[in-house]
This record gives C-alpha cells, sequence and structure tokens, in this order.
C-alpha cells in the first residue's frame, strides 16, 4: 500500500482506500471494511453546514420630533424648557448680609438688582468721585463692581456667605463713559471652588465695556 502525501486534509481516508484497493485487490473484505471506516470518518470531518442568518428589518422608528430616532414613550419625552433652580438666598436676605457683614458695598453705593440661581446684575450708580482723568470711571470701582456681582452669583448658588475670592482677573475693554455701570455675573461650576465671569456693561449699551473671570473658594460650612 502507498500512501499518497499530496491528498487533501478533508477526503484523505477515501484516496486511501482508493489506492488500497488499486495496489491489493485481493483483500477486498478488509477494503470494504476500510472503506466503511472512511466513510464514517469523512462524515465526521465536514464541517457543520454554514448557517443561513435572515436579517429581520424594522419599520424605521418615527420621534415624536418629526426625525427618524428611537421609539419612546411621548408622555416621557417631550422636551420642557429647563428653568433656572430658586437661589439659595433671597435679595432681601443678601441685602441684610451686606448691611451686616460686608458694609464696603455701602461705600461705593452699588444697587442689587437681580439674584437668581448662580446669577446676580448689580449696577454702579454714577459719581463724580469715581471718575479719573478723561471723564471716565476708574479701574478699581469697576473691580469692586465685578468681585460683589460676583459674590452674589455664587452665595445665590450655593448658599455660602464666606465664600471667598480665590483669584480675579480683569480685562477692560472699553472706556467706561460717565452713567451707571451695570454688572452681569454668571457661575460657570460650583464645588469647593467656584469659578464664573462678569460682564460689565454701560447704561442704555450692550457692548461691553470689561470682562473679569473669578474662582471662590467656599469653606466648609
Amino acid at each position: 500500500m502507498i500512501l499518497d502525501r499530496n491528498l487533501p486534509q478533508r477526503g484523505c481516508f477515501v484516496g486511501l482506500v482508493q489506492r488500497f484497493v488499486v495496489f491489493d485487490p485481493i483483500n477486498i473484505g478488509f477494503t470494504l471494511c476500510f472503506a466503511k471506516l472512511a466513510a464514517e470518518c469523512e462524515i465526521a470531518l465536514k464541517p457543520p453546514p454554514a448557517r443561513l442568518y435572515q436579517a429581520k428589518v424594522l419599520p424605521e422608528p418615527q420621534s415624536i420630533y418629526g426625525q427618524s430616532g428611537y421609539p419612546h414613550d411621548t408622555e416621557t419625552t417631550v422636551m420642557t424648557a429647563i428653568t433656572p433652580s430658586t437661589p439659595r438666598i433671597r435679595l432681601d436676605e443678601f441685602l441684610l448680609l451686606l448691611d451686616t457683614h460686608h458694609p464696603f458695598a455701602k461705600v461705593l453705593g452699588i444697587k442689587i438688582l437681580e439674584i437668581g440661581y448662580g446669577t446676580a446684575t448689580l449696577a454702579l450708580p454714577p459719581n463724580p468721585s469715581f471718575q479719573r482723568l478723561g471723564g471716565i470711571v476708574a479701574g478699581p470701582m469697576l473691580m469692586g463692581l465685578a468681585d460683589l456681582a460676583m459674590y452674589a452669583a455664587v452665595v445665590g448658588a450655593t448658599g455660602n456667605a464666606e465664600a471667598v475670592t480665590a483669584s480675579l482677573t480683569i480685562n477692560f475693554m472699553r472706556k467706561s463713559p460717565p452713567g451707571t455701570i451695570y454688572a452681569h455675573a454668571r457661575v460657570l461650576k460650583t464645588g469647593r471652588l467656584c469659578s464664573g465671569d462678569v460682564t460689565l456693561t454701560g447704561e442704555g449699551s450692550a457692548e461691553p465695556l470689561a470682562h473679569s473671570v473669578s474662582t471662590w473658594s467656599l469653606p466648609k460650612a
């Protein structure tokens, strides 16, 4: 019997039987037994037939907003406008806080117009003593206004009246003409360190006069 090394891996037993039959036709009984064994091995060596998977096409879901999206219950996915949270301190409470703990605010005559959750609007009324050479409002007055506005916004967001300024940077963008200066403060981040910015505008104009960025440290209550 001659073994053919070039036989493929699959069907090697059948090829072996064929060679055996050719070179040893006398031993027919052994050949038939070996052929049956080879046939069984051939079946065992065959890989399982490839499975055919049919993709189940689902109808494209429609969103309640008129575009394709995931199907949801319309009662739970209707988007509503996000309203600001209630400030942690009322305006009258903040005015009392300034009177009892921060009397310097009276020196500048700053008016607290509004306090929200992380927002505040203040006003610095016109005063000739606040002006420097050229008739413009002096920088230290603007910095004091921005600092107090950010303090109001931080307390409005956290309720922590012991917050203190950790850093403050201000950029003077335009000359501040005589008249009321408004400060619009907003908190951008809360935590042990709060951060936010303040935009100063003049009376009757939305153009920024100065922009301040500051961080605040909040001691544990």
